[in-house]
């Protein structure tokens, strides 16, 4: 388990409102809005939305600077050789990544929404804001069902939900592809005490 880690608070002689229209332009540039389904320790599948940035290790600071603005978000390096394991011939490299459901509610939602995206990431940004929600409405609600060792079971129809987000974003990162709607949400499931 990722442990917090200290962040800076973000210096007083730059300009936030220069810095958070920056930060969008290079997020059109080099961000990423990012689906996963993934095996939680208790072998269940679950949900993960992510915001991340991958630069090289000689642009650690900058890294630092995007934390310090958003005021969340992890920085984790990643190795040459981590790289080639997966097939990627690249140098040593540092991530900043958003994954917490709630720091994407209170710092990466609300920055995109005052400084929008004006490249064709804005479509994934919409179907990202999607699923955020929806894990938002999932995660905060009465109606979680809890299985081995406390972990959360999503239903076959919000797991499905979310895979249909995933082909959506896929679909709508193709070249020249046209405007894709959103899925259908589920309906409402009943809760433990409804």
């Amino acid at each position: 388990m990722a442990t917090d880690q200290f962040i800076s608070p973000f210096p007083e002689d730059i300009d936030r409102e220069a810095f958070g229209a920056w930060l969008s332009g290079f997020t059109d540039a080099d961000g990423s809005f990012s689906l996963h389904l993934y095996q939680s320790s208790a072998g269940c599948p679950t949900p993960l939305a992510i915001y991340s940035i991958y630069l090289r290790d000689d642009d650690f600071a900058i890294l630092q600077q995007i934390q310090s603005f958003l005021g969340c978000g992890r920085i984790d390096h990643i190795s040459r050789a981590d790289q080639r394991a997966k097939g990627h011939d690249t140098k040593d490299c540092y991530s900043f990544n958003v994954r917490r459901v709630a720091q994407l509610i209170s710092c990466v939602l609300p920055h995109f929404q005052r400084f929008p995206l004006l490249a064709k990431k804005r479509r994934d940004l919409a179907v990202f804001r999607e699923a955020v929600l929806f894990l938002h409405r999932c995660t905060t609600g009465p109606r979680l069902h809890k299985g081995r060792k406390g972990a959360t079971v999503w239903s076959p129809q919000r797991l499905d939900y979310f895979r249909a987000l995933i082909e959506t974003l896929d679909a709508t990162r193709a070249y020249l592809a046209p405007e894709i709607p959103l899925p259908e949400p589920p309906p409402p499931e009943p809760g433990l005490f409804d």
